[in-house]
């Protein structure tokens, strides 16, 4: 599936992203989490498919991830099947016209960020990323 191939910034709604991610921790420059890679892409008409279920068996198989986070990961998906199937928020048509505001620019992210404590500790997991497996 390639959810995006049409796209061409034109600001028309194309559908709903889900991140499959640890919940979201606050520390002292923001919130924290882990995205696990796994996505859902739903679109307009609701119609849902995984996405980067490839990627995911490759951190599997690094050892990055057991067996039973992944199918938990899975699991937080398939909860969401009775909403998406039901057009249900946020998969109702209530923000479907909604556009971003015009930002002028971006956001700079603090010098030293990535040296602040629990930032190499995969949320939900506790683990330290830069420990995985580099190689299958």
């Amino acid at each position: 599936m390639t959810p995006y191939a049409s796209f061409r910034g034109e600001g028309r709604f194309r559908g709903w992203k889900v991140n499959i991610e640890a919940p979201y921790e606050r520390f002292e420059l923001g919130f924290n989490t882990t995205d696990h890679f796994l996505d859902i892409i739903v679109k307009p008409d609701r119609s849902y498919a995984l996405k980067d279920q490839e990627v995911m068996a490759r951190w599997l198989a690094r050892g990055a991830y057991r067996g039973d986070e992944v199918e938990r990961f899975y699991a937080a998906g398939r909860e969401l099947e009775p909403l998406i199937e039901g057009q249900l928020s946020p998969f109702d048509d209530e923000w479907t016209d909604w556009r971003p505001p015009v930002i002028p620019a971006n956001p700079r992210i603090p010098e030293g960020w990535h040296a602040l404590l629990g930032i190499e500790v995969t949320r939900g997991l506790g683990r330290r990323w830069d420990v995985w497996p580099k190689q299958v």
